[in-house]
């Protein structure tokens, strides 16, 4: 069985994202949000990741402000990350292209989780 650099790399992020989540319940237990809007089998990176940060914002009692913030700023940089790599939308931040050949769905993750955490150290 060969295993390649992008397979170990999408297993790393899989498992860092599982430890970055905390107690966050998977698609398919009453505590997600996506349980109760999503058939199995149609969920994606995009509704996967908001799950997390509902589920973290209400599991940590965020207020609304803040909580707006934290949605925010990570919907949006995973947005960004994917779409360097997809190229699909007119870009204006001059953040430019990803690497060729990246998953876009490893940047969204990667991207939002990286936000979240400068969300969650930002002061109040």
């Amino acid at each position: 069985m060969n295993h390649t650099r992008r397979q170990f790399l999408r297993k790393a992020l899989a498992a860092s994202a599982l430890l970055a989540t905390g107690c966050v319940s998977p698609h398919g237990r009453p505590a997600s949000y996506t349980t109760q809007i999503l058939k199995p089998g149609n969920g994606n990176t995009v509704f996967h990741w908001t799950d997390v940060a509902l589920q973290q914002v209400r599991n940590q009692r965020v207020l609304a402000p803040r909580a707006a913030y934290n949605y925010g700023l990570t919907l949006a940089a995973g947005f960004l990350a994917a779409n360097g790599v997809l190229q699909a939308y007119e870009e204006p931040f001059g953040i430019g292209a990803g690497p060729r050949g990246a998953d876009p769905e490893v940047a969204y993750g990667v991207a939002f989780a990286a936000a979240a955490e400068e969300a969650a150290h930002e002061p109040p």
